[in-house]
Protein backbone atom coordinates (compact mmCIF):
# COMPACT_ATOMS: atom_id res chain seq x y z
CA UNK A 1 0.00 0.00 0.00
CA UNK A 2 1.47 3.43 -1.34
CA UNK A 3 0.80 6.56 1.19
CA UNK A 4 1.53 9.79 0.29
CA UNK A 5 1.81 13.20 2.05
CA UNK A 6 -0.21 16.45 0.84
CA UNK A 7 -1.19 19.40 3.04
CA UNK A 8 -0.26 17.10 6.41
CA UNK A 9 -3.04 14.64 4.96
CA UNK A 10 -2.22 11.33 4.79
CA UNK A 11 -3.76 9.63 2.00
CA UNK A 12 -3.72 5.63 1.29
CA UNK A 13 -3.36 4.68 -2.14
CA UNK A 14 -6.01 1.57 -2.65
CA UNK A 15 -5.08 0.99 -6.75
CA UNK A 16 -3.67 -2.13 -5.74
CA UNK A 17 -6.24 -4.13 -4.38
CA UNK A 18 -8.81 -6.27 -6.87
CA UNK A 19 -11.72 -4.50 -8.36
CA UNK A 20 -14.75 -6.75 -7.75
CA UNK A 21 -18.02 -6.08 -9.15
CA UNK A 22 -21.38 -7.33 -8.09
CA UNK A 23 -22.05 -9.79 -9.92
CA UNK A 24 -25.59 -10.01 -11.56
CA UNK A 25 -26.45 -13.86 -11.25
CA UNK A 26 -27.83 -15.15 -8.26
CA UNK A 27 -25.82 -18.01 -8.03
CA UNK A 28 -22.46 -16.05 -7.73
CA UNK A 29 -23.49 -13.36 -5.34
CA UNK A 30 -22.71 -15.17 -2.32
CA UNK A 31 -19.46 -16.15 -3.59
CA UNK A 32 -19.16 -12.21 -4.02
CA UNK A 33 -20.19 -11.53 -0.82
CA UNK A 34 -17.91 -13.94 0.94
CA UNK A 35 -14.65 -12.43 -1.20
CA UNK A 36 -16.13 -8.91 -0.04
CA UNK A 37 -15.58 -9.86 3.37
CA UNK A 38 -12.51 -11.46 3.30
CA UNK A 39 -10.88 -8.37 1.68
CA UNK A 40 -12.62 -6.44 4.35
CA UNK A 41 -11.44 -8.96 7.31
CA UNK A 42 -7.83 -8.63 5.88
CA UNK A 43 -7.88 -4.87 6.04
CA UNK A 44 -9.25 -4.19 9.38
CA UNK A 45 -6.90 -5.97 10.61
CA UNK A 46 -3.85 -4.81 9.05
CA UNK A 47 -5.63 -0.82 9.32
CA UNK A 48 -6.58 -1.11 12.82
CA UNK A 49 -3.66 0.17 14.69
CA UNK A 50 -3.35 3.40 12.09
CA UNK A 51 -7.34 3.77 12.53
CA UNK A 52 -7.21 3.81 16.04
CA UNK A 53 -4.49 6.98 15.80
CA UNK A 54 -6.63 8.33 12.88
CA UNK A 55 -9.68 8.18 15.35
CA UNK A 56 -7.53 10.02 18.05
CA UNK A 57 -5.26 12.56 15.61
CA UNK A 58 -9.23 14.48 14.34
CA UNK A 59 -10.58 14.89 17.69
CA UNK A 60 -7.53 16.34 18.23
CA UNK A 61 -7.23 18.51 15.12
CA UNK A 62 -11.21 19.45 15.69
CA UNK A 63 -10.03 20.80 19.57
CA UNK A 64 -7.20 22.72 18.26
CA UNK A 65 -9.48 24.60 15.43
CA UNK A 66 -11.64 25.84 18.37
CA UNK A 67 -8.87 26.64 20.31
CA UNK A 68 -7.30 29.02 17.27
CA UNK A 69 -10.40 30.12 15.76
CA UNK A 70 -10.47 31.69 19.69
CA UNK A 71 -7.33 33.04 19.17
CA UNK A 72 -7.85 34.26 15.20
CA UNK A 73 -11.22 36.05 16.35
CA UNK A 74 -9.96 38.03 19.63
CA UNK A 75 -6.57 39.27 18.12
CA UNK A 76 -7.30 39.51 14.15
CA UNK A 77 -11.08 40.36 13.98
CA UNK A 78 -13.71 38.75 12.83
CA UNK A 79 -12.85 38.50 8.59
CA UNK A 80 -9.43 36.72 9.01
CA UNK A 81 -10.47 34.75 11.68
CA UNK A 82 -13.51 33.17 9.84
CA UNK A 83 -11.27 32.41 7.54
CA UNK A 84 -8.92 30.42 9.73
CA UNK A 85 -12.43 28.97 11.02
CA UNK A 86 -13.51 27.19 7.83
CA UNK A 87 -9.77 26.26 6.93
CA UNK A 88 -9.40 24.56 9.94
CA UNK A 89 -13.11 23.39 10.63
CA UNK A 90 -12.90 21.78 6.78
CA UNK A 91 -9.89 19.89 7.78
CA UNK A 92 -11.19 18.32 10.85
CA UNK A 93 -14.54 17.80 9.24
CA UNK A 94 -13.16 15.97 6.13
CA UNK A 95 -11.20 14.20 8.29
CA UNK A 96 -14.25 13.22 10.81
CA UNK A 97 -16.17 12.49 7.65
CA UNK A 98 -14.27 10.28 6.02
CA UNK A 99 -14.32 7.76 9.68
CA UNK A 100 -18.11 7.92 9.74
CA UNK A 101 -17.99 7.10 5.41
CA UNK A 102 -16.22 3.93 5.68
CA UNK A 103 -17.32 2.70 8.73
CA UNK A 104 -20.95 2.97 7.39
CA UNK A 105 -19.61 1.33 3.98
CA UNK A 106 -17.97 -1.58 6.24
CA UNK A 107 -21.00 -2.24 7.76
CA UNK A 108 -23.18 -2.35 4.90
CA UNK A 109 -20.90 -4.78 3.22
CA UNK A 110 -21.05 -7.12 6.12
CA UNK A 111 -25.09 -6.98 6.49
CA UNK A 112 -25.23 -7.61 2.66
CA UNK A 113 -22.70 -10.57 3.53
CA UNK A 114 -24.54 -11.77 6.80
CA UNK A 115 -28.13 -11.61 5.41
CA UNK A 116 -26.99 -13.61 1.54
CA UNK A 117 -25.91 -16.46 4.43
CA UNK A 118 -29.09 -16.10 6.12
CA UNK A 119 -31.20 -16.92 3.05
CA UNK A 120 -29.02 -19.86 1.67
CA UNK A 121 -29.84 -21.08 5.30
CA UNK A 122 -25.87 -20.93 6.09
CA UNK A 123 -23.72 -19.97 9.12
CA UNK A 124 -20.50 -17.91 9.14
CA UNK A 125 -18.43 -20.56 10.62
CA UNK A 126 -18.97 -24.16 9.98
CA UNK A 127 -19.90 -26.60 13.05
CA UNK A 128 -17.07 -29.46 12.58
CA UNK A 129 -18.39 -31.44 16.01
CA UNK A 130 -19.09 -35.01 14.90
CA UNK A 131 -21.41 -37.46 16.33
CA UNK A 132 -19.47 -40.88 15.62
CA UNK A 133 -20.57 -44.27 16.64
CA UNK A 134 -19.25 -48.23 15.91
CA UNK A 135 -20.39 -51.28 16.64
CA UNK A 136 -19.44 -55.08 15.60
CA UNK A 137 -20.85 -58.51 15.85
CA UNK A 138 -20.11 -61.88 14.46
CA UNK A 139 -21.23 -61.39 10.63
CA UNK A 140 -19.94 -57.29 9.94
CA UNK A 141 -18.72 -54.33 11.57
CA UNK A 142 -19.26 -50.50 11.48
CA UNK A 143 -18.74 -47.29 11.70
CA UNK A 144 -20.92 -44.11 11.56
CA UNK A 145 -20.07 -40.29 11.81
CA UNK A 146 -22.30 -36.87 11.03
CA UNK A 147 -21.76 -33.41 11.37
CA UNK A 148 -23.94 -30.49 11.29
CA UNK A 149 -20.96 -28.04 9.25
CA UNK A 150 -22.45 -25.09 7.49
CA UNK A 151 -26.15 -25.57 7.64
CA UNK A 152 -27.78 -23.61 10.56
CA UNK A 153 -29.39 -26.94 11.97
CA UNK A 154 -28.91 -30.21 11.92
CA UNK A 155 -31.68 -32.24 9.49
CA UNK A 156 -29.83 -35.53 8.80
CA UNK A 157 -30.40 -38.62 11.06
CA UNK A 158 -29.63 -42.47 10.85
CA UNK A 159 -30.50 -46.16 12.74
CA UNK A 160 -27.64 -48.05 13.82
CA UNK A 161 -28.41 -51.55 14.74
CA UNK A 162 -27.11 -54.94 15.33
CA UNK A 163 -28.86 -57.83 14.75
CA UNK A 164 -28.32 -61.83 15.24
CA UNK A 165 -27.50 -62.11 12.10
CA UNK A 166 -26.74 -59.01 10.47
CA UNK A 167 -27.95 -55.74 10.90
CA UNK A 168 -30.54 -52.86 10.19
CA UNK A 169 -29.09 -49.40 8.84
CA UNK A 170 -30.34 -46.33 7.65
CA UNK A 171 -29.79 -42.69 6.84
CA UNK A 172 -32.20 -39.89 6.68
CA UNK A 173 -31.85 -36.70 5.14
CA UNK A 174 -34.02 -34.46 6.01
CA UNK A 175 -35.65 -30.76 4.48
CA UNK A 176 -37.69 -27.92 5.59
CA UNK A 177 -37.07 -29.02 9.11
CA UNK A 178 -35.84 -32.47 11.27
CA UNK A 179 -39.03 -33.93 12.63
CA UNK A 180 -39.48 -36.17 9.51
CA UNK A 181 -35.94 -37.40 9.30
CA UNK A 182 -35.56 -37.93 13.50
CA UNK A 183 -38.47 -40.12 13.52
CA UNK A 184 -37.60 -42.28 10.72
CA UNK A 185 -34.23 -42.73 12.52
CA UNK A 186 -36.29 -43.83 15.52
CA UNK A 187 -39.11 -46.11 14.47
CA UNK A 188 -37.75 -47.08 10.55
CA UNK A 189 -37.05 -50.21 11.80
CA UNK A 190 -39.93 -50.62 14.29
CA UNK A 191 -42.58 -50.12 10.95
CA UNK A 192 -40.88 -52.68 9.15
CA UNK A 193 -40.01 -55.41 11.77
CA UNK A 194 -44.46 -55.33 12.01
CA UNK A 195 -45.20 -55.96 8.73
CA UNK A 196 -46.99 -59.33 7.22
CA UNK A 197 -43.83 -59.52 5.02
CA UNK A 198 -41.34 -59.61 7.87
CA UNK A 199 -43.19 -61.57 10.07
CA UNK A 200 -43.36 -64.34 7.08
CA UNK A 201 -40.10 -64.19 5.70
CA UNK A 202 -40.42 -61.63 2.80
CA UNK A 203 -38.04 -58.73 3.65
CA UNK A 204 -38.48 -57.26 -0.19
CA UNK A 205 -42.11 -56.21 0.25
CA UNK A 206 -41.15 -55.83 4.37
CA UNK A 207 -39.01 -52.38 3.45
CA UNK A 208 -41.71 -51.86 0.79
CA UNK A 209 -44.77 -51.70 2.94
CA UNK A 210 -42.86 -50.28 5.89
CA UNK A 211 -41.52 -47.26 4.13
CA UNK A 212 -45.20 -46.92 3.42
CA UNK A 213 -46.81 -47.44 6.55
CA UNK A 214 -44.39 -44.88 7.67
CA UNK A 215 -45.76 -42.01 5.09
CA UNK A 216 -48.80 -42.70 5.80
CA UNK A 217 -48.54 -42.73 9.39
CA UNK A 218 -46.70 -39.24 9.46
CA UNK A 219 -49.87 -38.02 6.70
CA UNK A 220 -52.28 -39.06 9.15
CA UNK A 221 -50.18 -37.53 12.70
CA UNK A 222 -51.43 -33.36 11.72
CA UNK A 223 -49.45 -30.41 11.97
CA UNK A 224 -45.67 -31.82 13.61
CA UNK A 225 -44.89 -33.33 10.41
CA UNK A 226 -44.73 -30.81 7.36
CA UNK A 227 -41.16 -31.34 6.39
CA UNK A 228 -39.93 -34.53 4.18
CA UNK A 229 -37.19 -36.94 4.16
CA UNK A 230 -34.96 -39.23 2.20
CA UNK A 231 -34.57 -42.66 3.49
CA UNK A 232 -32.15 -45.37 2.21
CA UNK A 233 -31.90 -48.34 4.78
CA UNK A 234 -29.56 -51.46 4.41
CA UNK A 235 -30.48 -54.40 5.70
CA UNK A 236 -28.13 -57.15 6.24
CA UNK A 237 -29.51 -60.94 7.24
CA UNK A 238 -27.13 -63.43 6.84
CA UNK A 239 -25.28 -63.06 3.44
CA UNK A 240 -28.06 -61.85 2.12
CA UNK A 241 -28.44 -57.78 1.62
CA UNK A 242 -31.15 -55.78 1.11
CA UNK A 243 -30.86 -51.85 -0.06
CA UNK A 244 -33.96 -49.94 -0.13
CA UNK A 245 -33.97 -46.56 -1.26
CA UNK A 246 -36.44 -42.95 -1.80
CA UNK A 247 -34.89 -39.92 -2.63
CA UNK A 248 -31.20 -39.04 -3.33
CA UNK A 249 -29.28 -41.06 -0.24
CA UNK A 250 -26.97 -43.54 -1.49
CA UNK A 251 -25.87 -46.76 -0.61
CA UNK A 252 -22.77 -48.58 -2.43
CA UNK A 253 -21.23 -51.43 -2.23
CA UNK A 254 -17.36 -52.23 -2.49
CA UNK A 255 -17.21 -55.71 -4.47
CA UNK A 256 -13.62 -56.47 -5.84
CA UNK A 257 -11.82 -53.29 -5.52
CA UNK A 258 -15.04 -51.59 -7.35
CA UNK A 259 -17.97 -49.42 -6.70
CA UNK A 260 -21.38 -50.76 -7.02
CA UNK A 261 -24.17 -49.25 -6.24
CA UNK A 262 -27.05 -50.40 -4.57
CA UNK A 263 -29.20 -47.74 -5.08
CA UNK A 264 -30.32 -44.98 -7.70
CA UNK A 265 -31.04 -41.58 -6.99
CA UNK A 266 -34.80 -40.66 -7.63
CA UNK A 267 -34.83 -36.89 -9.24
CA UNK A 268 -37.18 -34.98 -11.20
CA UNK A 269 -35.70 -34.77 -14.41
CA UNK A 270 -34.99 -38.72 -14.60
CA UNK A 271 -37.90 -40.33 -17.71
CA UNK A 272 -39.72 -42.32 -15.45
CA UNK A 273 -39.96 -40.41 -12.53
CA UNK A 274 -41.15 -37.43 -14.66
CA UNK A 275 -44.02 -39.36 -16.71
CA UNK A 276 -45.11 -40.63 -12.98
CA UNK A 277 -45.01 -36.63 -11.50
CA UNK A 278 -46.80 -35.69 -14.97
CA UNK A 279 -49.85 -38.40 -14.09
CA UNK A 280 -50.15 -37.12 -10.71
CA UNK A 281 -50.71 -33.35 -11.87
CA UNK A 282 -47.29 -32.86 -11.44
CA UNK A 283 -44.38 -30.72 -14.00
CA UNK A 284 -41.07 -30.52 -13.68
CA UNK A 285 -39.25 -27.65 -14.03
CA UNK A 286 -35.84 -26.17 -13.11
CA UNK A 287 -35.19 -29.78 -12.36
CA UNK A 288 -37.26 -29.84 -9.54
CA UNK A 289 -41.02 -31.20 -8.58
CA UNK A 290 -43.13 -28.42 -9.29
CA UNK A 291 -40.36 -26.08 -9.56
CA UNK A 292 -39.49 -26.46 -5.54
CA UNK A 293 -38.55 -29.75 -4.35
CA UNK A 294 -35.49 -31.32 -6.24
CA UNK A 295 -36.33 -34.94 -5.39
CA UNK A 296 -39.00 -37.29 -6.81
CA UNK A 297 -39.41 -39.25 -3.62
CA UNK A 298 -39.06 -38.67 -0.26
CA UNK A 299 -41.02 -39.64 3.06
CA UNK A 300 -43.27 -36.64 4.16
CA UNK A 301 -43.66 -33.44 1.95
CA UNK A 302 -47.53 -33.80 1.78
CA UNK A 303 -48.01 -30.74 0.24
CA UNK A 304 -46.87 -32.43 -3.20
CA UNK A 305 -49.48 -35.66 -2.40
CA UNK A 306 -53.06 -34.37 -2.69
CA UNK A 307 -54.00 -35.89 -5.80
CA UNK A 308 -56.85 -38.28 -4.45
CA UNK A 309 -57.28 -39.51 -8.28
CA UNK A 310 -54.07 -41.45 -8.19
CA UNK A 311 -52.56 -44.22 -5.37
CA UNK A 312 -50.52 -43.63 -2.75
CA UNK A 313 -47.68 -45.11 -4.30
CA UNK A 314 -48.33 -43.18 -7.60
CA UNK A 315 -48.13 -39.35 -6.29
CA UNK A 316 -46.10 -36.40 -7.55
CA UNK A 317 -43.51 -37.65 -4.79
CA UNK A 318 -43.87 -40.71 -3.69
CA UNK A 319 -42.47 -42.69 -0.73
CA UNK A 320 -42.46 -46.03 -2.51
CA UNK A 321 -38.54 -47.46 -2.26
CA UNK A 322 -36.96 -49.03 -4.73
CA UNK A 323 -35.50 -52.61 -3.39
CA UNK A 324 -32.69 -54.26 -4.35
CA UNK A 325 -31.25 -57.69 -3.01
CA UNK A 326 -27.69 -58.98 -3.35
CA UNK A 327 -26.17 -62.07 -2.35
CA UNK A 328 -22.69 -61.62 -0.30
CA UNK A 329 -19.35 -63.49 -1.74
CA UNK A 330 -17.57 -62.04 1.57
CA UNK A 331 -14.47 -63.01 -0.42
CA UNK A 332 -15.30 -60.11 -2.59
CA UNK A 333 -17.81 -58.01 -1.18
CA UNK A 334 -16.33 -55.93 1.67
CA UNK A 335 -17.72 -52.90 2.66
CA UNK A 336 -21.00 -51.14 2.00
CA UNK A 337 -20.95 -47.23 2.73
CA UNK A 338 -24.46 -45.18 3.10
CA UNK A 339 -23.95 -41.51 2.73
CA UNK A 340 -26.42 -38.53 2.20
CA UNK A 341 -26.12 -36.08 -0.82
CA UNK A 342 -23.84 -33.55 1.19
CA UNK A 343 -21.04 -36.66 0.60
CA UNK A 344 -22.48 -37.98 -2.77
CA UNK A 345 -22.38 -34.20 -4.28
CA UNK A 346 -18.80 -33.86 -3.23
CA UNK A 347 -17.61 -36.85 -4.73
CA UNK A 348 -18.33 -39.92 -6.74
CA UNK A 349 -18.67 -43.59 -6.03
CA UNK A 350 -16.02 -44.63 -6.94
CA UNK A 351 -13.50 -41.61 -5.01
CA UNK A 352 -15.89 -42.58 -2.20
CA UNK A 353 -15.42 -46.40 -2.15
CA UNK A 354 -11.44 -45.77 -3.18
CA UNK A 355 -10.78 -43.30 -0.47
CA UNK A 356 -12.62 -45.91 2.70
CA UNK A 357 -11.09 -48.75 1.20
CA UNK A 358 -7.33 -46.96 1.40
CA UNK A 359 -8.00 -46.43 5.06
CA UNK A 360 -9.25 -49.72 5.71
CA UNK A 361 -5.89 -51.55 4.50
CA UNK A 362 -4.49 -49.02 7.03
CA UNK A 363 -6.31 -50.27 9.75
CA UNK A 364 -7.74 -46.85 10.53
CA UNK A 365 -11.31 -47.62 12.39
CA UNK A 366 -14.30 -47.43 10.95
CA UNK A 367 -15.29 -44.60 13.14
CA UNK A 368 -12.38 -42.45 12.34
CA UNK A 369 -12.56 -43.37 8.83
CA UNK A 370 -16.30 -41.84 8.78
CA UNK A 371 -15.15 -38.57 10.44
CA UNK A 372 -12.08 -38.13 7.81
CA UNK A 373 -14.47 -39.07 4.81
CA UNK A 374 -16.33 -36.12 6.11
CA UNK A 375 -13.68 -33.41 6.56
CA UNK A 376 -12.97 -34.19 3.57
CA UNK A 377 -15.75 -33.12 1.86
CA UNK A 378 -16.06 -30.28 3.85
CA UNK A 379 -16.13 -26.95 2.14
CA UNK A 380 -13.55 -23.86 3.26
CA UNK A 381 -16.13 -21.68 2.09
CA UNK A 382 -19.87 -21.26 3.03
CA UNK A 383 -20.87 -21.71 -1.04
CA UNK A 384 -20.65 -24.32 -3.38
CA UNK A 385 -20.90 -27.90 -2.63
CA UNK A 386 -19.85 -29.73 0.80
CA UNK A 387 -22.26 -26.73 2.55
CA UNK A 388 -24.60 -29.87 4.02
CA UNK A 389 -25.49 -31.66 6.63
CA UNK A 390 -23.09 -34.88 6.48
CA UNK A 391 -23.52 -38.47 7.35
CA UNK A 392 -22.09 -41.96 6.46
CA UNK A 393 -22.32 -45.47 7.47
CA UNK A 394 -19.24 -47.69 6.83
CA UNK A 395 -20.44 -51.33 7.21
CA UNK A 396 -17.31 -53.81 6.60
CA UNK A 397 -18.85 -57.46 6.33
CA UNK A 398 -16.43 -59.98 7.97
CA UNK A 399 -14.73 -63.21 5.77
CA UNK A 400 -16.46 -66.61 7.05
CA UNK A 401 -14.39 -68.20 9.26
CA UNK A 402 -13.15 -71.53 7.72
CA UNK A 403 -15.18 -74.86 8.24
CA UNK A 404 -17.93 -72.29 9.69
CA UNK A 405 -21.29 -70.91 7.70
CA UNK A 406 -22.98 -67.63 8.77
CA UNK A 407 -26.76 -67.81 10.05
CA UNK A 408 -29.13 -68.30 7.16
CA UNK A 409 -32.36 -68.97 9.08
CA UNK A 410 -34.89 -67.34 6.96
CA UNK A 411 -37.40 -66.54 10.02
CA UNK A 412 -36.85 -62.96 11.22
CA UNK A 413 -35.26 -62.13 14.55
CA UNK A 414 -35.46 -58.89 17.03
CA UNK A 415 -32.52 -56.76 17.24
CA UNK A 416 -30.02 -57.81 19.61
CA UNK A 417 -28.03 -54.50 20.14
CA UNK A 418 -29.51 -51.27 19.30
CA UNK A 419 -26.46 -48.79 19.54
CA UNK A 420 -28.11 -45.62 18.24
CA UNK A 421 -31.20 -44.36 16.43
CA UNK A 422 -30.72 -40.47 15.65
CA UNK A 423 -28.54 -37.52 15.61
CA UNK A 424 -31.51 -34.82 15.14
CA UNK A 425 -30.59 -32.23 17.62
CA UNK A 426 -34.62 -31.58 18.70
CA UNK A 427 -36.77 -34.01 20.64
CA UNK A 428 -39.78 -35.42 18.96
CA UNK A 429 -42.88 -36.95 20.80
CA UNK A 430 -42.80 -40.54 21.14
CA UNK A 431 -46.51 -41.79 19.11
CA UNK A 432 -48.08 -45.20 19.63
CA UNK A 433 -48.34 -47.13 16.42
CA UNK A 434 -51.42 -48.12 14.58
CA UNK A 435 -53.27 -51.12 15.33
Amino acid sequence: MVKKRKFGILLQNNSHQRKLHTPQQKLHQLQYFHEKFQILRTTQGNQYMFRKFEVARTFMVLGFTMILIYIMQMNYGWVLGSLWMILLWMFGFFQFSSLIIHWVWRSSEVVLYTDALRRADIMMEPITKKNTTSGENETLSFGSSCMQGWRRSMEDSHTLMLLEDGGFFGIYDGHSGPSTSKFCGERMYEFVSRTHAFLSGNIEKALYDGFMEVDRYLHTSGEAYRSGSTAVVLYVKGDEVYCANAGDSRCVLCKDSEAYPLSLDHKPFNPIEQIRIERAGGFVMNRRVNGALALSRAIGDFSFKRNSQVSWDQQAVTSAPEVRTHHLNRDRDEFAVIACDGIWDVMSNEQVIDFVRSFIQMRKSLGEIAEMLIDQCLSPYPFGMGCDNMSVVIIKFKRRPLGQSLCTDSSPRLPKLALATTSSISEVSRMDLPT
